[in-house]
């Protein structure tokens, strides 16, 4: 028999790749309120990750750059469909899977 744990990992560094690129003087403003609002969709789309998998019942743990979501009872082809049918796409977050044998058992 075989045990496993499905996990998602989510990136916080994302957010940090969100440039800011200032041209000119005159388009400053409006340069910034672009930035400000992709770095506002970035992680509202990660909220609402996070809340998925809090919803399909993973375990959610915060390092400080990632998050990462546990799962004992869902596998990750499965995951991996239900979030592309909710709209997330795979670039959003790294799955890993391990698994254990379980003693005494062939």
């Amino acid at each position: 028999m075989v045990e496993y744990i499905t996990r998602v990992i989510i990136n916080l560094k994302e957010l940090e790749k969100v440039h800011l690129v200032l041209s000119s003087p005159s388009k400053m403003a409006a340069e910034i309120n672009d930035y400000a609002k992709r770095v506002a969709n970035k992680a509202t789309q990660i909220a609402k990750l996070i809340e998925v998998l809090g919803e399909l019942g993973f375990i959610l743990k915060n390092t400080g750059s990632y998050i990462y979501a546990d799962s004992e009872t869902i596998e990750a082809q499965v995951i991996k469909n239900l979030l592309k049918e909710r709209g997330f796409e795979s670039s959003e977050y790294q799955l890993y899977v391990e698994y254990r044998r379980l003693k005494g058992i062939m």
